[in-house]
């Protein structure tokens, strides 16, 4: 899917709510910028320079939209993405909006 479809698709689905953006490995350990390769990190830049409204509150609740971006990598001995901050949204059912991928990147929208 080309980038510019998946930011509109994104646009229209978070309905000008604040958006926040995970992002994981594999395996589901944090991933931050400075790890990501330059087509991850031209995702990263662009939906930062969108309308999207990426939310910098690392803590999510009932009802909020969340960006989840998987990069392609395994790592071990890292902080869990789902940790404590995140395990009232996931004893909840998930609400897939959107999944797609941008060269070898997983793209899931979803709303807790």
């Amino acid at each position: 899917m080309k980038l510019d479809s998946i930011i509109q698709n994104i646009q229209t689905l978070a309905e000008d709510k604040d958006v926040n953006l995970v992002m994981q490995s594999l395996n589901g350990s944090l991933i931050n910028y400075a790890e990501l390769d330059n087509e991850g990190q031209k995702l990263i830049n662009v939906l930062k320079s969108s309308e999207i409204r990426i939310s910098n509150n690392k803590s999510i609740s009932k009802e909020e939209i969340t960006l989840l971006i998987t990069i392609p990598i395994v790592k071990t001995g890292i902080q869990s993405v789902f940790n404590e901050q995140y395990q009232a949204s996931l004893e909840n059912k998930l609400n897939v909006l959107q999944t797609c991928s941008y060269k070898n990147i997983i793209i899931t929208l979803f709303k807790n």
